[in-house]
């Protein structure tokens, strides 16, 4: 949207509410009511998109910037921890993390709370040896189901049921 746009949306609201006072009626004059707001709200929405044009332009380009990651965030119910006086250690158990450089792992520790970023090169099909197991307990049930069913004669339940029928 451009600044024109702006300028047009202006213009109409003032003319919207020139014809609000004009009204007589109240259906009429909540009809305009109406309308105005629904004008003012797209202008709202047409200056923010202005802005933001602006900020980008003014900005450095996003072509040199890093790509944004997606992260996700899970509660981790596998854990441990010790602690001294001075130190506090959290054992987290994540599969190849080991195999992890130093400046990928960040850990930031409150009082009432842990951070922990992990940026591991390699996809990781689950964040806990639980969900594995549960995961793969879900496709082995499917795929004996599957095995069962292709290995049975599709006509041996008719035949089964047909002596039934025929007594």
């Amino acid at each position: 949207m451009s600044e024109t746009k702006v300028a047009e949306l202006r213009a109409d609201v003032d003319e919207l509410n020139q014809l609000l006072k004009q009204a007589t009626r109240k259906k009429i004059q909540d009809l305009l009511s109406i309308e105005i707001r629904k004008v003012e709200t797209e202008l709202i929405k047409a200056k923010e998109v202005v802005e933001t044009q602006k900020a980008s332009v003014d900005a450095p380009s996003s072509s040199t910037s890093a790509p944004v990651q997606k992260r996700y965030q899970l509660k981790l119910n596998g854990y441990g921890w010790d602690q001294s006086d001075k130190y506090i250690k959290v054992f987290v158990t994540l599969k190849n993390v080991q195999n992890i450089p130093k400046e990928q792992v960040y850990c930031k520790l409150t009082e009432r709370s842990m951070e922990l970023h992990a940026h591991p090169n390699v996809k990781w099909s689950h964040m806990t040896e639980i969900e594995k197991k549960a995961d793969d307990q879900r496709s082995n049930k499917f795929k004996t189901d599957q095995t069962d069913m292709e290995k049975k004669d599709p006509q041996d339940s008719i035949m089964s049921t047909t002596p039934a029928m025929m007594k």
